[in-house]
């Protein structure tokens, strides 16, 4: 089981920022997994509408961590980015 530490920016920060949860592995403390998002969106962009990401990390040799797989979910306009990209016939990445 991993361990699970939550955080979340401060409400007085007026700048993006994130919150978040990192999983640490019990016997060594290493990152085995983030989930990221963004706390506030960026006021110029408005069309964006959220962004969060999960990390999955793994051990490349003893005590080096690599990430094994990056996975962003974003949403402009409130539609998922992914099923505009795939509607106007374009291809997803990293596959």
């Amino acid at each position: 089981m991993l361990l699970r530490i939550d955080f979340r920016a401060d409400d007085q920060i007026r700048s993006p920022d994130v919150n978040g949860t990192i999983y640490l592995d019990p016997k060594t403390y290493q990152i085995r997994l983030a989930e990221l998002q963004l706390s506030k969106l960026v006021a110029e962009v408005r069309e964006i509408t959220a962004v969060k990401v999960r990390t999955i990390f793994r051990e490349l040799s003893p005590n080096i961590l690599v990430f094994d797989r990056v996975i962003a979910r974003c949403r402009l306009n409130g539609r998922q980015i992914g099923d505009l990209l795939r509607a106007s016939g374009g291809r997803e990445g990293g596959r």
